[in-house]
């Protein structure tokens, strides 16, 4: 069975990483990556509440996905998804 996280990956056109981290100003990872990042427990807790704090595009990264928070109407629709996320864990 799919998680939630591999659905949403499977319908989602996929872009390099790197490229997707230029358009940050910070990246949050769960662990060490080729690309310049701050590594947390949490990295979407992290780069939503970096981004509803400092009013800039963050990025996390987990496992093996990835997803931008931007500073705008669909931070809400980024702290749902999150949310689902901990209540299937």
């Amino acid at each position: 069975m799919k998680t939630l996280i591999q659905e949403l990956a499977d319908i989602t056109p996929q872009r390099p990483l790197s490229e997707v981290a230029k358009e940050c100003d910070i990246i949050f990872s769960d662990g060490p990556l080729e690309i310049k990042s701050t590594i947390v427990t949490d990295p979407f807790r992290a780069a939503l509440d970096y981004t509803r704090q400092e009013k800039k595009k963050s990025m996390a990264v987990f496992d093996k996905y990835f997803t931008c928070v931007w500073p705008d109407a669909t931070w809400m629709r980024s702290l749902r998804l999150y949310q689902e996320m901990e209540r299937l864990e």
